[in-house]
């Protein structure tokens, strides 16, 4: 395949964020984002790659303790096997993440007789409470250095970079469904949700900046201030809405 000219690239944790949100945000693009004659590629994880490091993965890039590296070493080795984009093609990297409840108070959380976390509009439920209270430290640190970054660095380029989240997840966010789901479950559900807005896009517009989906402050650091108070990271909401502006802001520019 001939490498892009001029790439959007979204970055995602997993198979159902790629199913759900890529096509729809194609085709904002394709509607907003004209001034830049830029294309959607898309990349998932497969992790959370902000505590892979801690918990561990079958991956395809190298994992360090440096959050911003991993997000580097993903980029370059698709970029290296896939040969469908360069480097120098990047015009902006988008990266989405899940909030998982990663900011609440340590009196949140509470032990469960269940495997795993699971999560409640003001609570995280685990059999080791210290599991969730050392995911959270860590997955907070790297969300902040993260959101801290307006750029990545390869080579003497600086791409501009910025990182948005779903809370708590893309369930919880986009659907209003805030129950636990199996990987089927997310996959047809995140399938349903892509046809439904690939040929809607205003619609999908719509539904970001609703009031059940926006969730307040006019920047992107104020959504992020917002997102690390009190239970927030738990409550349904996302900032994708963001995006929409700047599509717009360039369409109008």
């Amino acid at each position: 395949m001939a490498k892009r000219s001029k790439v959007v690239l979204f970055l995602v944790e997993g198979p159902s964020d790629e199913s759900a949100l890529i096509a729809p945000f194609a085709s904002l693009w394709n509607a907003h984002g004209v001034c830049s004659g830029a294309v959607v590629e898309s990349e998932a994880f497969f992790c959370d790659v902000t505590t892979v490091h801690l918990f561990g993965s079958e991956v395809d890039f190298t994992i360090t303790n440096s959050v911003l590296k991993n997000v580097h070493n993903l980029i370059a080795g698709r970029i290296e096997r896939k040969h469908t984009y360069d480097w120098k093609d990047l015009v902006r990297v988008v990266h989405i993440v899940d909030l998982d409840g990663v900011f609440v108070p340590s009196s949140c959380i509470r032990p469960g007789t269940r495997s795993g976390f699971h999560y409640g509009d003001d609570f995280i439920e685990a059999p080791d409470t210290s599991d969730v209270v050392l995911r959270n430290q860590v997955k907070a640190a790297a969300l902040r250095r993260l959101v801290a970054t307006s750029a990545l660095r390869h080579g003497k380029r600086n791409i501009p970079y910025g990182v948005f989240f779903v809370s708590r997840n893309l369930e919880h966010a986009l659907y209003g469904l805030p129950r636990d789901f199996s990987e089927d479950e997310k996959e047809r559900l995140s399938i349903a949700f892509g046809e439904k807005y690939k040929g809607d896009p205003e619609g999908f517009a719509r539904l970001l900046r609703s009031e059940e989906v926006r969730v307040p402050g006019e920047s992107h650091a104020d959504t992020w201030r917002y997102a690390q108070k009190g239970t927030n990271s738990l409550k349904r909401g996302s900032n994708l809405h963001l995006l929409i502006d700047e599509f717009e802001d360039c369409d109008n520019g």
